[in-house]
């Protein structure tokens, strides 16, 4: 083990990495089992080490797991971590700012004018300026929150995905996933009937609806991540989904049993004999409608990431890194957000905006004892689900700690 200090550029990627596992949630799952499998007393200290070094090494991370435990023992991270939790101001302008146009289009252009001073100062100033108590950095936790709340922010066609069975050592072409906003959604050749999304976990069941006319084709559990930083030897960078997919032995379809699912954006593959891998008519102009005004997040949360890390010692590394990429990052991302054909599509549906407070508000004003009892149980649900969120919130809190000390055990410093 090396008793020297981690460099300036170990830092700096022990930065990015801390925030990718926040956004990339395959990623932090793969590093959570790392963690634990190095507290196996039967391995040496030395191979511990290597063994996670060479995993933040082939995610495209040029550090090592001595330099993460400094960041996550340095009281500055600390301060980071909480300064970072989203709000009841963060939430309300991400609310905000994806139902209006022009308030989209100011945020792009102080994304860009903060990255080229080198801080969040201005974006944080426009914010308060337009009456949001919230920092960037917390606008943008807001919006990964409401990522995996709202599957409207993972629309998008996921036309390279992989099936593999347990004990197969390579994985085979698999049906696309395509995500049409919050109300639809295929996998292969059939729209998915009854499913679920929460806390980013999108699943369903063959019995879907319960009727003999909305069953699905197969079953299945995925979990959706945002990769920040191109892998050593994969230079994709967007969103991802990882999980399972269980496909009855009696189905009428090519694949039968159980994989592993995986999948990132991209084109849909031709059909081939026996297998479709999207459904017959799709209306990618729709997907790629919302995708496309969803996009400039994507690159907000970097930016903001990374800007935010100029206000540390990594901020030289970042700058000399990163520093070109960020300008172009911010600049594609005010252009995209100034578009008015990139606007996200309006309705309740796409917007998370709904308080218990509103809805009790409703509930005042109707007689109706069929919306009165509609609304009994969306305050119900709304409750349940902000009880969730703050439950995940405080995990996230303490998590960073967790890998410390999980570190520590191992024998990294």
């Amino acid at each position: 083990m090396s008793t020297d200090q981690p460099t300036e550029e170990q830092m700096g990627y022990a930065y990015v990495f801390l925030n990718a596992l926040k956004s990339d949630k395959k990623m932090a799952q793969e590093w959570k089992q790392r963690l634990k499998n190095v507290n196996d007393p039967k391995f040496k200290i030395k191979d511990k080490i290597s063994y996670l070094d060479n995993f933040l090494a082939d995610n495209g991370f040029n550090t090592t797991a001595q330099a993460v435990l400094t960041l996550l023992k340095t009281p500055w991270w600390n301060d980071y971590i909480k300064s970072r939790q989203p709000n009841k101001q963060s939430d309300r302008f991400v609310q905000d700012v994806l139902q209006d146009t022009h308030l989209y289009a100011e945020w792009g252009q102080a994304i860009q004018k903060s990255t080229e001073a080198g801080n969040l100062d201005k974006v944080n100033a426009f914010l308060k300026d337009q009456g949001y108590d919230c920092t960037a950095t917390q606008v943008n936790a807001s919006f990964q929150k409401m990522r995996d709340q709202n599957l409207n922010y993972w629309t998008g066609t996921y036309g390279q995905t992989s099936l593999q069975a347990d004990g197969e050592t390579k994985g085979q072409l698999g049906p696309s996933l395509i995500v049409y906003g919050d109300s639809n959604v295929s996998v292969g050749a059939d729209k998915l009937f009854n499913f679920k999304y929460e806390n980013g976990v999108l699943s369903w069941t063959t019995e879907g609806g319960g009727s003999i006319i909305n069953q699905n084709q197969s079953s299945g559990k995925i979990t959706f991540s945002q990769i920040w930083l191109p892998k050593s030897n994969d230079a994709y960078v967007g969103d991802i989904f990882g999980g399972n997919i269980t496909y009855p032995k009696d189905s009428d379809c090519a694949w039968k049993g159980t994989y592993n699912y995986s999948g990132r954006v991209g084109s849909i593959p031709k059909n081939e004999e026996g297998k479709i891998y999207a459904p017959p008519s799709v209306n990618q102009d729709e997907v790629h409608k919302i995708a496309a005004a969803i996009a400039p997040y994507a690159l907000f949360g970097f930016i903001i990431m990374a800007v935010g890390g100029l206000v540390w010692k990594v901020g030289k590394f970042i700058k000399e890194r990163f520093g070109n990429k960020i300008k172009e990052d911010a600049k594609e991302a005010a252009d995209q957000t100034a578009k008015q054909d990139a606007e996200v599509p309006q309705g309740s549906n796409f917007s998370e905006s709904t308080t218990v407070e509103q809805l009790n508000k409703a509930m005042e004003q109707t007689s109706d004892p069929a919306r009165q009892e509609e609304l009994k149980n969306e305050i119900a649900e709304t409750k349940e689900r902000q009880a969730k969120t703050q439950e995940q919130e405080e995990e996230d809190v303490t998590e960073d700690g967790e890998q410390a000390t999980e570190l520590e055990e191992a024998g990294v410093l």
